[in-house]
């Protein structure tokens, strides 16, 4: 499993905050996915928040639009996910640091 290690900044607003039509609520939480291109290497991310239907992540590099997976679990509780995931969107980082993440995620993969 790779572990996507990124520096600190959980907490930046973005302008994708606004985008959510519901409450997210912040988390201390790590999302384990396997992405469909290579369903064999499962990767760790860090969340930021998560909303009804989906997810915001960080991520140490680029992650395309569309760009599907399975989300196996939410650590450190170990609990179960297996649901379908894309990446909705992305925005770059500011002055070296993560990338953000929207992923939507479907009932069940």
């Amino acid at each position: 499993m790779l572990h996507d290690s990124v520096i600190s900044g959980r907490n930046r607003r973005s302008a994708a905050d606004e985008r959510r039509r519901s409450a997210r609520a912040t988390v201390h939480a790590e999302l384990v996915v396997a992405w469909h291109h290579d369903p064999d290497t499962a990767v760790r991310y860090p969340v930021i928040d998560v909303g009804e239907g989906g997810m915001r992540i960080l991520s140490a590099l680029p992650l395309l639009k569309g760009m599907s997976g399975t989300a196996i679990k939410l650590l450190p509780e170990g609990r179960e996910l297996n649901r379908m995931c894309t990446v909705s969107w992305a925005k770059a980082p500011d002055l070296g640091g993560p990338f953000e993440v929207g992923l939507v995620m479907s009932e069940k993969a």
